[in-house]
């Protein structure tokens, strides 16, 4: 038997989640063995500066798989670099990201996320306010597994 409320009509339940939709342009690159992320900085940046193999447009960065990530862009020792902005309502909020193996993140210009030693999945949480943000995302996946998230949730959101 079902639960009811106090009038007699069945309960409905439902899920919802806050989505905060980031207008994101996503340029990937592909990087040879030579280039190491982290211990080489110069030669890596010169990767970004090149031309993508690929580039797309999309409101999230959400990316899980032991394979390709997208079409066009090879399984291991890739790179990308997304730029998007965000419009929040007034109030504090979390910008969380999953990822593995590296990540980095700038807010309005200001790096505030800087997880770019290889580690495998792991969860950053850093503390944003709302408003117009400009968003950068640089992520490289080395070999195996690529998971990169980044999510914005609300701490409090201000009337």
């Amino acid at each position: 038997r079902g639960v009811v409320t106090p009038a007699g009509k069945p309960y409905t339940f439902s899920y919802s989640r806050f989505f905060a939709p980031a207008y994101w342009t996503i340029d990937f690159f592909e990087y040879p063995e030579t280039v190491d992320p982290v211990r080489d900085a110069r030669a890596f940046a010169k990767v970004l500066a090149g031309k993508p193999v690929k580039s797309v447009k999309s409101d999230r960065i959400d990316y899980l798989s032991g394979g390709a990530i997208e079409e066009g862009v090879a399984r291991d020792r890739f790179a990308f670099v997304a730029l998007g902005a965000v419009d929040l309502p007034p109030g504090d909020y979390t910008l969380e990201v999953i990822s593995d193996d590296g990540a980095r993140v700038w807010v309005d210009d200001v790096l505030v996320l800087d997880a770019w030693q290889p580690h495998e999945s792991r969860v950053d949480k850093v503390d944003i306010s709302g408003g117009r943000r400009r968003l950068k995302v640089e992520y490289y996946e080395s070999t195996g597994w690529s998971e990169i998230r980044v999510d914005i949730q609300p701490r409090r959101i201000r009337k």
